[in-house]
């Protein structure tokens, strides 16, 4: 289990926080900003600042990740999604409907910010936080290659989340029947 906690949690995260800063960087960087003003959490004219700082802080994150220090990735990544969880849920209960941007334009479609954005926030902060128990590798191949594999697939549905809360969720608005 301990190169299962080595491995899987800095593959999920570095892709997932790779790809979260490289698809706002690339392009969508105005909608990001836009979806940061759109929060009401800090003032409009800091927007674009809070908004960088977020993409730089997902880039050291990654970067932390794929370096002896990962350590320090992960613990930073628990923090940061511990961050957007709350952000999520503050969304939520002042009820705004601010789209996710979390993953470039292509994610804006989707639900808006809520629930299952926390929920996913703190599951990931928790294999952050569970990674950190992680034992140093060992020469066991196979099992950190079945780790890695999984990582992998567990970050291609993260990244497709708001496709996955389309499919199975409830529009906006609906209620379950009494």
């Amino acid at each position: 289990m301990g190169d299962f906690l080595r491995v899987f949690p800095p593959v999920l995260l570095v892709v997932v926080f790779a790809a979260s800063s490289l698809a706002k960087v690339a392009g969508a960087f105005p909608g990001f900003e836009g979806s940061v003003r759109a929060l009401r959490l800090v003032p409009a004219r800091w927007a674009r600042a809070v908004a960088a700082g977020v993409i730089g802080v997902e880039i050291v994150v990654a970067g932390l990740l794929v370096t002896p220090w990962y350590t320090g990735g992960l613990a930073l990544a628990a923090g940061v999604l511990a961050v957007f969880a709350v952000v999520a849920m503050v969304t939520r209960r002042r009820g705004l409907a601010v789209p996710c941007t979390c993953f470039g334009p292509g994610t804006a479609g989707g639900p808006p910010l809520g629930t299952p954005h926390a929920v996913r926030n703190a599951l990931l902060a928790g294999v952050a936080i569970a990674g950190l128990f992680g034992r140093p590798a060992t020469d066991d191949w196979a099992g950190a290659g079945v780790a890695g594999v999984a990582a992998l697939v567990c970050a291609a549905l993260v990244l497709r989340f708001e496709d996955i809360v389309a499919l199975f969720g409830r529009p906006p608005g609906a209620r379950r029947a009494p």
